[in-house]
């Protein structure tokens, strides 16, 4: 009889704490769908480091930015709807009186100096119009390394805003080219150009990333000899789309990533669904949802 009172009680205990557990997961989940609302994409795109032949003029521009992605945002709004005014261009000269011109020699500079004002440039000037956003990164070469390395410092309450990152040919385990640093003049004059070496204490930081942080999906184009496909990458990436063209149009092996249509069909599949179930939940990605 004790037995069966028992087994009784147990069993009562046994259902309201799965019916208490069941009716938190549902607020939970129902909490998360309330976070991921498709109305809040941003994207924010970052370009690469410029040759000293793109500078040789000393003249500042306003358009690098949109020079470089004009074919990926022309994409995006069309098969996406995201707004205008919901794409931004990193600008390596920012500073919260300065959005739009640009000096390419400023692409240089270390990534140290670019972390800090790339996090400037989140909370004054796309937070500030989108506190809701739900945030996609789209990089090219040396910007996909900078937002990178932004994303190991950054501060855990900009991480809820987090889509993905998309990287395009981006030297995330380093470049080989960057031994040119050996070079002292090299290394004085562009001080990103250490950051870039492989087994830099940057590198290291940055392959240690993925997943922990957000979703990374990498583009990298075999045929690239500037950023090699095995330096283009990292472990654990949601999702790497390899290229194999030596150009596309007036795009060349480097900047293939920008322009090819599986590329693009890529980054919309990515901007349309890649939060379509995960949440961050203190800071780490959980399949819930």
């Amino acid at each position: 009889m004790k037995r069966n009172i028992y087994g009784a009680i147990f069993l009562l205990v046994f259902v309201v704490g799965l019916s208490g557990l069941i009716s938190s997961q549902f607020i939970l989940n129902n909490n998360i769908s309330k976070q991921i609302n498709p109305n809040n994409k941003v994207i924010v795109f970052v370009h690469g480091i410029r040759p000293p032949t793109d500078c040789a003029s000393r003249d500042v521009k306003a358009d690098i930015g949109a020079e470089t992605f004009g074919e990926i945002k022309k994409e995006l709004i069309t098969k996406t709807g995201i707004e205008e005014n919901r794409f931004f261009y990193y600008n390596y000269s920012f500073t919260p009186s300065n959005l739009f011109l640009e000096d390419c020699r400023d692409t240089w500079a270390s990534l140290a100096t670019h972390t800090e004002k790339l996090n400037s440039f989140i909370s004054t000037i796309v937070l500030k119009n989108y506190p809701d956003a739900d945030i996609t990164f789209i990089s090219h070469s040396l910007g996909g390394l900078l937002v990178a390395n932004w994303l190991t410092a950054t501060k855990s309450d900009y991480l809820k805003h987090l889509n993905s990152l998309i990287t395009i040919d981006s030297p995330l385990r380093g470049a080989s080219l960057a031994g040119i640093c050996d070079n002292l003049a090299v290394s004085f004059l562009a001080p990103v150009c250490n950051d870039l070496k492989l087994g830099s204490s940057t590198i290291r930081q940055v392959e240690q990333l993925a997943p922990s942080i957000t979703k990374i999906y990498n583009i990298r184009n075999m045929a690239d000899a500037i950023v090699k496909p095995e330096e283009a990458y990292l472990d654990g990436a949601a999702g790497i789309l390899d290229l194999n063209v030596s150009s596309y149009g007036n795009f060349t092996e480097h900047n293939v990533g920008l322009a090819h249509p599986e590329a693009l069909k890529f980054i919309v599949s990515i901007v349309n669904d890649a939060r379509k179930f995960p949440s961050f939940i203190f800071g780490r990605e959980s399949a819930l949802g």
